[in-house]
């Protein structure tokens, strides 16, 4: 069984969590009108240091993905299919549950945000897995370098 490498892991999930990043920015900027509200109605705190640790969950999310990506290539093979699996595991992980959790504890307030959030997750899981996918190479024992895909 192969080694995975932590570098290209690093290297990868760091990618990855500059394009989750960029996808919150734009739900975010989707979402803005929606949260002034809910902030006006007192069902939602103001930015602060939410943003701060928002912007430190989205590249915890990507390393993730990349982790994943790094291991499930070996049984999967390298790859867009892989890199779409590793997607798609992470967003159930980070955004698919998040938003389960806002529609049944806040189904008539967050229905649009929990549903926008976990859509926008989607299209930044695959785009940042894909971008993992292919920055990641395995080691290879005899001094060739593997291709990407």
């Amino acid at each position: 069984m192969a080694k995975i490498n932590a570098g290209r892991v690093i290297a990868g999930g760091l990618l990855a969590g500059v394009v989750l990043n960029i996808q919150s920015w734009i739900v975010g900027m989707v979402l803005m009108p929606y949260w002034r509200e809910l902030a006006k109605t007192g069902l939602l705190n103001t930015p602060g240091p939410a943003a701060i640790w928002s912007n430190i969950a989205d590249f915890m999310a990507g390393l993730l993905i990349a982790w994943l990506y790094a291991a499930i290539r070996p049984r999967f093979g390298p790859g867009p299919r892989t890199a779409i699996i590793a997607g798609l595991a992470g967003w159930a992980l980070a955004w698919g549950y998040a938003a389960i959790g806002q529609l049944v504890w806040m189904p008539c307030v967050w229905q649009k945000g929990a549903v926008t959030m976990a859509a926008g997750g989607l299209i930044g899981s695959l785009a940042a897995a894909w971008l993992a996918g292919w920055v990641y190479v395995e080691p290879s024992g005899g001094g060739r370098r593997r291709k990407h895909y």
